[in-house]
């Protein structure tokens, strides 16, 4: 959040379609976290387009709880 803030990148923790969401936590890697983006959203889930998440190269789409623990915050871009 620090470095996209810094490069001047709008940051919260509201989803939005768009912004690109960052996960941390168990089930993604300790060191780099893991980042998606949000392409659909409903009142409890965000729907997330990501890559290498169930397996290096794959592109998948996931459904997730928007209260989800792993969530960290989101960037928002244009």
């Amino acid at each position: 959040m620090k470095n996209a803030a810094a490069a001047g990148n709008a940051t919260g923790y509201t989803p939005t379609i768009g912004a690109i969401v960052q996960f941390e936590g168990r089930g993604y890697n300790p060191y780099y976290g893991h980042v998606g983006i949000v392409i659909d959203m409903t009142s409890t889930h965000i729907i997330v387009s990501d890559m290498n998440y169930r397996a290096l190269g794959e592109v998948t789409t996931r459904k997730i709880p928007i209260n989800d623990r792993s969530i960290q915050w989101y960037i928002y871009v244009d």
